[in-house]
């Protein structure tokens, strides 16, 4: 099930549209994670690694019908430029697949004015509506402690530390904080 559309205004007043990124958002799906991979040293991807505008079609037809993904988008709705996103997924092995993995992404003008914890609740809620997920996962560098507070702050937990996990453009190691949460036990 994917989002429905919302206008949300932030702590500082602008205001941002929430909803699903569909496949005719691919061009601006792909822009936002160049960008993403460009400015953030937080982000996984380098923008080498980020499909060109015909993969990111395709993997959104797929997510589009698929039980075990999710992901919503926040555009900016003066520009409708895409300026942070976040979703889910699960592996597709029977053992498994009751636990997505969560990610989110935001551009630098954006962050630090609650569009973060926004993502972060929508995404949990999503995956407490799915009737495969009982657990989020989710992991995050060690040093990025502004988002490793916010994840607390919504439940998750500690589960272990990858050492040296990360490797920088710059040579730079760093730990991957692996961090869960239980959402298996609905009423």
């Amino acid at each position: 099930m994917q989002p429905e559309t919302e206008l949300i205004t932030l702590r500082d007043g602008r205001s941002i549209r929430l909803g699903p990124v569909e496949p005719e958002h691919a061009g601006l799906y792909r822009a936002y994670m160049m960008e993403l991979a460009d400015e953030s040293p937080w982000t996984g991807t380098l923008s080498h690694e980020v499909k060109d505008e015909k993969g990111q079609r395709e993997r959104l037809e797929k997510l589009r019908e698929s039980p075990t993904e999710w992901v919503m988008g926040a555009f900016d709705p003066e520009s409708n430029q895409l300026i942070a996103d976040c979703g889910w997924h699960s592996i597709d092995y029977d053992k498994f697949r009751h636990v997505a993995s969560l990610g989110i992404g935001i551009l630098e003008p954006w962050r630090g004015v609650g569009l973060g914890r926004i993502l972060m609740e929508r995404g949990i809620q999503a995956a407490r509506e799915n009737a495969i997920v009982q657990k989020v996962e989710l992991g995050v560098i060690s040093e990025n402690q502004i988002a490793r507070d916010l994840y607390e702050s919504l439940g998750f937990g500690v589960e272990g530390i990858r050492k040296r996990a990360v490797k920088q453009p710059s040579g730079e190691f760093c730990d991957d904080v692996v961090m869960g949460l239980w959402i298996g036990d609905r009423s």
